[in-house]
This record gives C-alpha cells, structure tokens and sequence, in this order.
C-alpha cells in the first residue's frame, strides 16, 4: 500500500505542475497579444453652462464650447446659432426657476446684479465663475480659461494666440506713429457723453492708433458739453450710435464735424463686447482713423 502511495503521488504531482505550467503560458500569451494595447480613453466630460454676458457667451462659442451652452441671456443674441438656445436671465441678471430647470454644471458671469444669487446657486449645487474683461489682453486670457472649465481647451488656445498675436502687431504698429490722432468718441448723444481714461474703449482705440481726448478723466464714461469739445479741437469725431439732425447741427460748431472728419461706428457690439470681435472693431476703427485723416497712413 505504502508503495503504490510513493509512486501515485509524484505522478499527481507532476499533473498539476503541468497544468500550472499551461496557465501560466497562457496567461503570458494573452498579455502579450492583448497587454500593449492603449487603454479605452475616457469620454471627457461636458459642462453644461449657462451665460449671463454677451461678451461671455461669444468667448465660448468661439473657443468650441457651443454644445456646452444651456442658456443665455436676452442680450446674448451673437453667433446666430444661439438665439435657439433658451433664454435663462437679462443680463448679468438670472431667472433662478429657468435655470434650476436646465440644470446647468456652472453660471458664467461678467457681473451679477444681486451677488447674494451666487449663494442661491450654490445651495442648489450649480457653480457660478465671474469674468472681468476691463482689458483688451483680458480676452485671450478668458478663453483659456473657459476653454479648459468646458473641455474645450485646445481650441480656446488656438483662437486666444491668434487674437494675442493680432494685439501685438497693432502695439507694433502703433508704436511707430509719429503723431496718434485725437479722437473724440461719442458714446451717447442725449446726454453727450464721451470716453475716459478707464474706459475698454479707450484702450481698443489705442491699438487702432487714435487717443481719446476724453482720456484727461480718469472715469470710464462722463458727459461733456460742446464748448469743450471744440476748445479740445479734436481730429475726429466717431459716434457709436447716429446722430439726428438736431444733434448733429449743434456739433458743427466743432471743427472736425464741420469739415466732415466724423463717422457712425458700424459695429457697436464688436467694441463695446470684450470678446473675440475685438479684431473686427479695431480694424473698423483703422479704417475711420485712414479714411477721414488720410495723413495717418504714412505715419
């Protein structure tokens, strides 16, 4: 008996040795085929964001957040493409039922009429980031961050070095001007009102080679009358939005306007919006600078 049991058991012994052998074989068989190959990439997840600035709403759209936005406010009304979305607060203003109804991940804000909203939000456990853009370099630097809060970042760079090297090329440009027209900028007819020192529009007129004379003021905006105006004696007269006839004849008696060196702004939203259509209004504002004191091209 003790004899069979010596040779049974290293014959047991043997099977199981090869069956472990096999396992372990197959096991690095299937690593080898199997094993290099790159792990499934996980979806990257996508915020659901609603915006309550315009300027806002432009920078996402522009740096490929558009499938992002969830809502908007009433004064959102550029790309086109988001006039479908739903209208979720005036602006700077949000309708609190609207937005609990879209569920949004994050409220984008440049300024809030009524900060204590943010505690609201919170409590209903949406996130809510405020923007400043009071600069032209605020810009590119928005769409950074946008681009990397919305999982849009690669493309929130592409277009943000595009704008950053636009702006460098007008310092550049402007830079090398002799002699910077002076400007007055009527931002609103009745009652007239003209730029600051603090004005965003102060600085985008810079770049396009033109200085406010209003700039002596270190406010964003203030109202003038027409005899400063005229003892500033300004090179050109831009309007941002058209004057009537009663307006425009008070101002003849300012030299620039009575020989016709003044111009309607076309595009408003392109420089009163900080956003990506800053281009687009410098180069409007070139344009009036070149065309009413043609001298400014060889300067």
């Amino acid at each position: 008996m003790q004899v069979r049991n010596i040779f049974r058991t290293p014959a047991k012994m043997v099977l199981r040795l090869k069956n472990l052998i096999f396992q372990v074989f197959s096991a690095v068989l299937l690593f080898s085929v199997f094993g290099c190959e790159k792990p499934a990439v996980p979806e990257k997840t996508v915020f659901r964001a609603v915006s309550l600035a315009p300027n806002l709403t432009e920078i996402i759209v522009a740096s490929g957040g558009l499938t992002n936005l969830v809502g908007r406010s009433a004064a959102c009304d550029y790309p086109p493409e988001v006039k479908g979305i739903p209208v979720a607060g005036n602006f700077g203003v949000p309708f609190i039922e609207t937005i609990l109804t879209l569920k949004p991940d994050i409220v984008l804000d440049s300024e809030l009429e009524r900060p204590e909203i943010r505690r609201i939000l919170r409590q209903a456990g949406i996130r809510s980031r405020q923007f400043r853009t009071e600069h032209p370099d605020d810009i590119p630097k928005t769409m950074r961050e946008i681009g990397t809060l919305l999982n849009c970042s690669e493309q929130a760079d592409r277009e943000a070095t595009v704008l950053e090297t636009f702006l460098v090329r007008c310092r550049q440009t402007t830079a090398e001007l002799q002699h910077k027209l002076r400007v007055l900028v009527i931002v609103w007819n009745e009652p007239l009102m003209t730029l600051g020192e603090r004005s965003f529009l102060t600085e985008t007129l810079a770049l396009a080679g033109g200085t406010s004379i209003g700039a002596i003021q270190k406010r964003p905006y203030y109202r003038f009358s027409v005899e400063w105006a005229v003892r500033e004696n300004p090179d050109l007269v831009l309007f941002m939005t058209p004057p009537d006839e009663k307006t425009l004849a008070s101002l003849k008696i300012i030299q620039a306007v009575r020989d016709g060196r003044y111009a309607v702004i076309r595009n408003m939203d392109a420089l009163s919006r900080p956003g990506p259509r800053i281009r687009e209004g410098i180069l409007e504002l070139q344009e009036h600078l070149s065309r009413n004191y043609p001298s400014v091209k060889s300067r």
